[in-house]
């Protein structure tokens, strides 16, 4: 009898633990959107800052914009434009995207994507920042604002251990933070 309670003990485990990794997939989050396809566009609601070791870069203006194909996504690309900078201690430094873009996870996960050869390029004078592909696990945490029906969603981005090729020294120890407003085209967009 002790030992059918056993299995029996072994068998609910089991049971509990596989609906527990069912409940966890099932409730994964995504990014969602009234319509299909929807532009998306985000725009800092506060200061996006990246540091290196030789100081930060701020803009005035960071957009970013794409396209979402689906009504619900796990990953959304979009590019970035940066205006007004600040960087290392001059004013109005240009920032050429060269065609790059992120890649957003709903998980947290971004992708910093450009073509071979193709880096952001932060250019002052004497010196040239380059951020080119690389993928950080974490870093983006996303938020749904409002409610039905004129919710948007805001990004959160605190990413770490950026690798960048400053003046010819290759760092791995950059930092992007701060937070997107972030809407669509085709109505309210969520994340949940």
């Amino acid at each position: 009898m002790t030992r059918k309670f056993k299995s029996l003990g072994l068998v609910l485990a089991a049971v509990f633990a596989m609906s527990a990794i069912g409940a966890s997939a099932a409730s994964a989050a995504e990014f969602h959107s009234a319509g299909a396809p929807t532009t998306i566009t985000g725009t800092q609601s506060t200061s996006h800052v990246f540091t290196t070791s030789a100081g930060t870069v701020t803009c005035k203006t960071a957009t970013f914009s794409g396209t979402q194909s689906t009504q619900t996504a796990t990953t959304v690309q979009l590019t970035p434009t940066y205006k007004e900078c600040t960087a290392f201690g001059f004013i109005n430094v240009p920032i050429d995207v060269n065609g790059c873009s992120y890649t957003f996870t709903s998980h947290g996960a971004t992708t910093v994507d450009c073509a071979a050869g193709k880096a952001f390029e932060i250019t002052v004078p004497g010196c040239t920042t380059k951020v080119g592909p690389q993928t950080f696990a974490k870093g983006m945490e996303y938020t749904t604002v409002g409610s039905t029906p004129s919710r948007s969603i805001t990004s959160h981005t605190n990413v770490t251990e950026i690798e960048y090729n400053e003046c010819g020294t290759v760092r791995k120890n950059g930092t992007y933070k701060g937070d997107t407003s972030i809407k669509g085209s085709a109505g309210e967009v969520w994340f949940a």
